[in-house]
């Protein structure tokens, strides 16, 4: 308890003091698909139905982890003070049976190839729960490393509408609602937020561009906060950023 207690003073103690000077990723825009272009992240593997990558921060220099060729598919995106977990999900098999005009999955199929395997671990998966820890042994998803949970699905189109009467914001709705619910539930302390892109094809979502990916981008020695007292570096602070297609999601500071 006593670590744990150290720890989150110096989390206070990092969000007391905004003073800076800027060093590590470089500038951009809220909307930014030229800058998107031109990262080269560390992509998750897409072989099996799901899978998930857990990846630690670079302890010098800048980095990134993502996932592209999401033209269709679900993606789990978890970010801590630590690093991030990056998942995806395929659209065929795990919510429609393959082979057949949008016939939805077994319920069971589903949730033992999204949510259970993320939460659990598989042979393709890094569990969730071994990430959190717990308060005497925390892991990089536990609550004191500030996790984030972004559960990133295709938006519904007009032929969604037209051709299945689908009137929700998300192609998905329900199951995606489920697996963020589940995920929130697997770590205490998190935030959670469903986001909707855009469908687009294997080709495009692949290649030099922004559409069909969502990158995480990071740097642990973004700049030295100062000392307002002393006016010396006395702390240094990291940065990461959550992009999906062009858009600046979140920037934070830790």
């Amino acid at each position: 308890m006593a670590k744990r207690e150290r720890l989150l003073n110096l989390r206070a103690e990092k969000l007391a003091d905004s003073s800076f000077v800027e060093r590590a990723l470089p500038d951009a825009g809220e909307r930014d698909g030229q800058y998107v272009s031109m990262l080269a992240p560390v992509w998750v593997p897409q072989s099996v139905p799901v899978s998930g990558v857990w990846y630690n921060f670079p302890t010098f220099g800048s980095g990134g982890a993502g996932v592209n060729g999401i033209y269709g598919c679900t993606s789990v995106i978890i970010i801590s003070e630590k690093g991030t977990y990056i998942s995806h999900i395929w659209e065929i098999p795990v919510f429609i049976v393959p082979g057949t005009d949008y016939v939805p999955s077994d319920d069971q199929y589903f949730a033992d190839n999204s949510y259970r395997a993320l939460i659990n671990g598989s042979p393709t998966t890094r569990s969730i729960r071994e990430l959190v820890g717990t308060d005497d042994r925390p892991g990089p998803l536990h609550e004191i490393y500030n996790p984030e949970i972004y559960v990133l699905t295709p938006d519904s189109t007009l032929w969604d509408m037209v051709t299945y009467s689908i009137l929700d914001q998300f192609r998905y709705q329900a199951r995606a609602v489920l697996i963020a619910n589940k995920i929130h539930s697997a770590i205490p302390g998190s935030s959670v937020r469903v986001m909707g892109y855009t469908r687009t094809d294997p080709t495009k979502s692949t290649e030099v561009g922004f559409a069909g990916r969502t990158i995480v981008e990071a740097d642990q020695n973004q700049y030295w906060a100062i000392n307002h007292m002393g006016g010396v570096p006395c702390l240094i602070m990291g940065r990461y950023r959550l992009w999906v297609e062009d858009l600046q999601v979140r920037q934070k500071d830790f």
